[in-house]
């Protein structure tokens, strides 16, 4: 008997779909998104984090603008809600131009506060897969710039200050502060034209330059979590790539998520988010048990000088093969007590018997959850 056809299981009892329609229910709502048009043949869509950071532009950019007449401080919170528009969007087309040329499709953009929800569809390579997501902060840092030499002939030092900058946003707090608090980092007052027409450039450097350092890291969610696996799948398998990724985001995630607790930041949240994503690939690429192509060719009499230049995947390929003989095993002493049950009945079964039973139920169970993600 599966684990999907136990009592236990069965809706209305505590398991499987039984309670988890409030969680689909909420699952839908925080990915749903809104279509708002299409650019150069994309279908470009707000999701709903998107929507709550123009919300939260709305409530905290006026009260950060009270030498300011109230019109004024909510006219800047539309223009950061646009920059903020500008500056994820610049990203995904920036990725979107880059998957194209390797053959990929990237038709909708989802888009939130650090860029785009839904990746590219493609046959990936290690090359595509770095200079794909390469390209999105690329193109953020290069407008950063931009803007930044454009503000010398107002007398804006930005570009001079650059540098600095940089190396603040390095910190994906700070980076996480730079684009959802962008006015609270310019120190300029609005009383003509062109003193608007600053500080909105300035608005839409640093989102720009948040956008493109914090996606960066080495993270699964961020970009960078997808350049480490490009750049890990050049030198292993893909599996083993997603792995790596995997566990070094989680690591980053959970160092962050305990300074930034340390420091009494704002940012504990998304690094906790992180984690779950890294933890979510990690538990896929563990899950496939690291099944390989060439492990066929893998012998346990290989020569030692052979042996020691594939040291780690011959390592990965012995652990996969002892994974694969305890479960094959486990599989058949399973089988026998299935058997001994649908002879005999459940009460037959001895009390370590019930213990395997119900943990290869347990097992099936969390192979299963895995398989949903």
């Amino acid at each position: 008997m599966a684990w999907q056809d136990r009592p236990y299981n069965s809706p209305g009892t505590g398991g499987g779909d039984g309670g988890g329609n409030s969680l689909q229910g909420l699952a839908s709502f925080l990915t749903w998104s809104l279509p708002v048009g299409r650019i150069g043949g994309a279908s470009i869509r707000l999701s709903f984090w998107m929507l709550l950071a123009f919300f939260f532009f709305f409530v905290y950019t006026p009260r950060t603008s009270l030498q300011m007449p109230t019109s004024h401080g909510l006219l800047l919170a539309l223009i950061a809600c646009v920059a903020l528009f500008i500056g994820a969007a610049l990203h995904e087309l920036a990725r979107r131009f880059v998957a194209r040329r390797f053959g990929g499709i990237h038709d909708t953009l989802t888009l939130w506060s650090l860029g785009g929800m839904t990746a590219p569809s493609m046959l990936t390579s290690p090359r595509s897969l770095i200079l794909t997501n390469l390209a999105g902060s690329a193109a953020n840092l290069l407008v950063a710039t931009l803007i930044a030499a454009a503000l010398l002939p107002f007398g804006n030092k930005a570009f001079f200050q650059l540098p600095y900058w940089l190396l603040v946003n390095l910190d994906p707090s700070n980076s996480l502060r730079t684009i959802s608090l962008p006015l609270a980092l310019i120190q300029q007052p609005l009383t003509s034209f062109s003193d608007f027409v600053i500080i909105s450039s300035l608005m839409l450097m640093f989102i720009n330059l948040g956008i493109g350092l914090i996606n960066l890291w080495p993270i699964y969610f961020l970009d960078g979590g997808y350049v480490l696996e490009g750049i890990a799948t050049r030198f292993t398998s893909s599996t083993r790539a997603q792995y790596i990724a995997a566990s070094t985001g989680m690591v980053l995630a959970a160092l962050l998520f305990f300074f930034e607790i340390w420091r009494q930041g704002g940012a504990i949240l998304m690094f906790g988010i992180l984690f779950i994503a890294c933890l979510s690939r990690w538990r896929i690429a563990s899950a496939s048990g690291g099944a390989d192509p060439d492990w066929s060719g893998y012998r346990e009499d290989a020569p030692a000088s052979k042996r020691k230049r594939t040291w780690f995947g011959n390592r990965w390929a012995k652990a996969a093969a002892k994974r694969a003989l305890k479960d094959r095993q486990e599989q058949e002493q399973i089988d026998a007590i299935l058997a001994k049950v649908s002879e005999k009945g459940l009460h037959s079964l001895t009390r370590s018997e019930k213990r395997a039973l119900q943990r290869a139920t347990e097992k099936q169970r969390q192979a299963d959850l895995v398989d949903r993600l």
